[in-house]
């Protein structure tokens, strides 16, 4: 159920934002309910009930202005391995599965992986379809007394795409999605 008296929107539609933070594409939030699409992106639960913005990245994309998130099952970027018994970044992962593919040649390794980050940039500067970048701004804001994984849980749904962006880049305010609407956006 929704809070009957949500908090005012924080972001006025049709406004430029800079922004930082996690991104993934269109096709990932349109026409998604608030419930779902918090299972799907890794909100906590009732995160999204007081309603969101949703932004569209408008500033281009370098490969020094990201860090690639794989999907949204990894909150924060990482992978609990058993084998090792700890949490490893996504991005580390693959370079040591580049490494063994390619008999630790750091050279090889370093040039495959530019390669992969400039295909993940690439799609970082799609601006229209489904394939188009966004960031969700949940009304509700996070709770300093939670730590991230508590506020950001692994989604349980896979193969939804994110990137952080960590260097400052425009954002613009697409729309302000109320408590319970789903966000039905053209493509």
């Amino acid at each position: 159920m929704s809070n009957p008296n949500p908090a005012p929107f924080r972001l006025v539609v049709g406004r430029t934002y800079p922004m930082t933070g996690d991104v993934t594409t269109l096709a990932a939030i349109v026409n998604q309910s608030p419930k779902h699409l918090e299972t799907r992106l890794g909100y906590a639960e009732g995160r999204l009930k007081d309603g969101y913005s949703v932004l569209f990245l408008v500033q281009n994309v370098a490969i020094e202005d990201f860090i690639w998130g794989d999907q949204t099952r990894f909150s924060g970027r990482w992978q609990f391995r058993r084998d090792i018994d700890e949490y490893v970044q996504r991005v580390d992962l693959l370079r040591s599965e580049l490494g063994k593919k390619l008999s630790y040649d750091e050279a090889k390794v370093d040039a495959e992986l530019r390669d992969f980050l400039g295909k993940q940039r690439d799609k970082l500067n799609v601006r229209d379809g489904i394939g188009r970048i966004v960031k969700i701004f949940p009304n509700i804001q996070n709770d300093k007394s939670k730590v991230w994984w508590q506020q950001y849980p692994n989604s349980k749904i896979g193969n939804t795409p994110q990137w952080t962006i960590s260097r400052v880049k425009d954002m613009i305010c697409a729309a302000n999605v109320l408590p319970g609407a789903i966000y039905q956006a053209s493509t």
